[in-house]
């Protein structure tokens, strides 16, 4: 299950599991979405660090879907990596994501809500 929090008026983290099921995110969804519809935009916190896999393709599906209806919608991205295969995978979305996305490691996750919060910077 995708843990959803809210940080603020228009920020939101989610802290995926170790496995990722295939009603995680449209169980998200609906917060998310209610945010979306009061901000317009919104910042996202994503806590991939635990993250290690997708129980099957419609999970994969899934979060994939999620992406493509919310990422306009979304300014900025802190991402918090574990593995390194997360980095080489934030790198490849970063391509085609509307919003701004800076990774940060486990560590630095007071430094992702600040960056999230703030009104410049990289």
């Amino acid at each position: 299950m995708i843990a959803v929090e809210k940080l603020g008026e228009n920020r939101v983290s989610l802290t995926l599991p170790e496995k990722i099921e295939a009603s995680d995110f449209p169980a998200a969804a609906p917060e998310v979405d209610g945010l979306i519809e009061r901000y317009g935009h919104i910042r996202l916190l994503l806590n991939l660090a635990s993250l290690r896999r997708w129980d099957g393709w419609q999970a994969l599906k899934e979060h994939i879907s999620f992406v493509r209806a919310h990422h306009q919608h979304i300014q900025r991205i802190a991402v918090v990596v574990g593995p390194l295969w997360q980095r080489i995978a934030v790198r490849v979305m970063r391509v085609i994501l509307h919003a701004r996305v800076r990774v940060f490691e486990v560590t630095e996750l007071e430094a992702a809500r600040a960056w999230l919060q703030g009104d410049g910077g990289k």
